[in-house]
């Protein structure tokens, strides 16, 4: 991420809204990379899944999916 800054950062340091934009696109690169690797390791455990939990989760809150996408469209 600071090499980004570093490259781009110089040049564009005296117009604020440019030094921001190029600082979240820095932000928005790293966490994209780490989020990748984070969700590829989640993956390998081979963890039971989870949406058996959250449909009970859902009928206990008495929220329908059904209708929600039928609603949302």
């Amino acid at each position: 991420m600071s090499c980004c800054k570093d490259l781009a950062l110089p040049r564009y340091r005296k117009d604020p809204h440019i030094a921001k934009t190029i600082w979240g696109a820095a932000l928005l690169l790293s966490f994209c990379a780490a989020g990748t690797v984070l969700s590829h390791l989640v993956v390998a455990t081979n963890a039971p899944l989870v949406e058996a939990t959250l449909a009970t989760w859902d009928r206990a809150l008495g929220f329908d999916w059904m209708v929600f996408c039928v609603w949302s469209t």
